[in-house]
């Protein structure tokens, strides 16, 4: 609950993992603008299934009817702050103009050669690396931004799957 409006989450489980297990948040994609957690069922569940982790996908307001930073403060005061105070700042909504990143989780980051936003995903990736930080930018060749959701079209979504598999394994070892 946020501003009186109540964020829904999306979970995912493996029937099997009882008790305390790694977590996963995973924001949708959309621009702010459209999309949900559902629309992302595949992966989430591929993510939770072989990794043995609890997938938590919030959901938030989107624009226009919400204008920035509402959809980036839903999903973070819903999740982390129970309601308290944040003031919205730049860092908020791009975590690339965070004035340090030193202490930061390892990063996987993964961008398409037909991806307005895959720029931005390379200089993230090196302003991590340049803090110390585990880092491994992957850049996908002749897909388009979204790719990961539609491995019928783009088979090499299924190689980005495994990657974020593997790489979510290794941290949680």
């Amino acid at each position: 609950m946020r501003d009186g409006a109540r964020i829904p989450a999306r979970t995912y489980r493996r029937p099997d993992v009882h008790g305390a297990a790694p977590v996963v948040v995973y924001y949708h994609g959309g621009g702010w603008t459209l999309g949900r957690p559902l629309d992302y069922e595949s992966p989430l569940t591929m993510i939770a299934d072989e990794t043995g982790a609890l997938v938590l996908a919030p959901d938030y307001r989107k624009a226009p009817e919400h204008k920035a930073p509402t959809a980036v403060l839903d999903t973070y005061k819903s999740l982390y702050l129970d309601g308290a105070p944040v003031a919205a700042d730049d860092a908020q909504i791009s975590p690339l103009q965070a004035a340090s990143h030193e202490g930061a989780a390892p990063a996987l980051i993964q961008t398409a050669e037909f991806d307005p936003l895959a720029p931005e995903g390379a200089d993230y990736a090196a302003a991590l690396q340049r803090s110390g930080v585990a880092t491994r930018l992957t850049h996908y060749r002749g897909v388009p931004h979204g790719f990961l959701n539609i491995p019928g079209a783009a088979p090499v979504a299924w190689q980005a799957r495994w990657e974020i598999v593997d790489a979510l394994q290794g941290w949680f070892a």
